[in-house]
């Protein structure tokens, strides 16, 4: 069945499950209707005042953080002031890479208790379990902490703009959980692989395919060498993943030399080391060059690092913390999760600095992420909210040590 916000308030739904007239069913359906892919800075927008709405609510102050060059909608961050000198932040994001006409759908559909919709595990799921777990913590206890409500708006294009922001946050936090979607079937992550993309141009010298006599400078060929080359740093770094996004010519012909390339490189690495040792590599490679013309006139090579985005661990101060939430995702979902690697990268990356504590994929359970059958399992809206609750209430657990001081 399809639901809209329109319908569902006039519908008697049919299941065992009380939760889905609740709250957190209605705000996802609401939250799904504002068509919000990266680039309708208007969509965007309007789920950062929705967000904004709530947390102004909740009793937060909330700020938008404009972007630069008025490319993107902008960022919001809230904030709960404790008077305390721990900060614990909370991070999302409101754009997703479907609307609903890419999708295909004009609401949100119900399925054996899976719910599709564009952007409905990613991230806007995430965001309903982070506010209502928050409702839930602040309606119940007086904090002993700050809050930091972080909801970036253009997270599925690397947050371009905010990684600053980002880091500057990170670093005032003492915590940071994430609210991405859950890995397989409800695991959460300790660790994720960094990324660095490099946008990289050769320019060659055009010429006659049959005529030419050794004037010609082919970029293609160029490149092909140097790939072969880069592609082998794969055998010299451990789990370091490295993949071509793509290679374009500015002509699209037979008969002519290819004059010009260019192409982006994915770089994505375990250990910020790792990182550093291969670009040193990765310059020497660019920076030589394989062929000559007849005069001696080499291809003319350039590179811009386009993101730069770190990786984080699981650091020994992390531990309590993931003990705390295996026990909770079993007490509501009776599933025994592990805390794992993710080889791709969130905006946690960017909050995180040396020695902080970050978890991430503390958001809903489903699957068919950036298609057209994405979904989310509707109870883990609602166990993961708890989730969510109760860890906040046990953070000043004197096991569970925060701050800068024990990191």
């Amino acid at each position: 069945m399809i639901y809209t916000s329109q319908n569902f308030k006039q519908t008697q739904l049919k299941s065992s499950s009380e939760f889905l007239r609740g709250r957190c069913f209605k705000n996802l359906i609401e939250l799904v209707e504002l068509d919000s892919p990266t680039r309708n800075i208007e969509g965007v927008f309007s789920v950062q005042k929705w967000v904004a709405r709530e947390l102004h609510n909740l009793g937060l102050t909330t700020q938008f953080i404009m972007h630069e060059k008025n490319h993107f909608a902008p960022m919001l961050v809230g904030f709960f002031h404790a008077k305390s000198a721990k900060t614990i932040s909370l991070v999302m994001h409101a754009d997703t890479v479907l609307d609903s006409q890419q999708y295909g759908l004009e609401g949100v559909n119900l399925e054996k208790g899976k719910l599709f919709g564009p952007g409905v595990i990613d991230n806007k799921g995430g965001i309903v379990i982070a506010l209502e777990g928050l409702r839930m913590f602040l309606s119940h206890t007086r904090p002993q902490f700050n809050i930091q409500f972080v909801c970036v708006p253009n997270e599925e294009l690397g947050s371009d703009g905010f990684r600053q922001q980002l880091s500057s946050l990170g670093k005032k936090s003492d915590l940071i959980l994430g609210f991405e979607p859950a890995m397989n079937d409800g695991d959460i992550i300790h660790s994720r692989h960094g990324n660095r993309w490099y946008d990289i141009t050769i320019q060659g010298i055009e010429a006659h395919s049959g005529r030419c006599q050794g004037e010609e400078l082919n970029a293609a060929h160029e490149w092909a060498f140097k790939l072969v080359k880069i592609l082998k740093l794969k055998d010299k770094y451990r789990n370091v993943k490295l993949n071509v996004g793509s290679t374009r010519s500015s002509k699209d012909k037979y008969n002519v030399v290819c004059g010009d390339v260019t192409s982006k490189l994915d770089f994505r690495f375990e250990c910020n080391e790792t990182k550093d040792n291969l670009h040193k590599d990765l310059t020497e490679i660019l920076n030589q060059g394989e062929l000559s013309t007849v005069q001696g006139h080499k291809c003319d090579i350039k590179f811009s690092i386009a993101d730069d985005c770190p990786a984080f661990s699981e650091v020994d101060a992390s531990k309590p913390y993931f003990t705390l939430l295996k026990k909770l995702i079993h007490s509501e979902e009776n599933y025994t999760a592990s805390a794992i690697h993710s080889g791709g990268a969130s905006d946690v990356n960017y909050m995180s600095h040396k020695g902080s504590v970050c978890i991430d994929g503390l958001g809903a359970i489903g699957g068919g992420m950036h298609t057209n059958r994405e979904y989310i399992q509707i109870s883990s809206l609602k166990s993961r909210s708890s989730v969510l609750f109760h860890f906040l209430k046990n953070i000043n657990n004197p096991l569970l040590k925060v701050g800068r001081e024990f990191l």
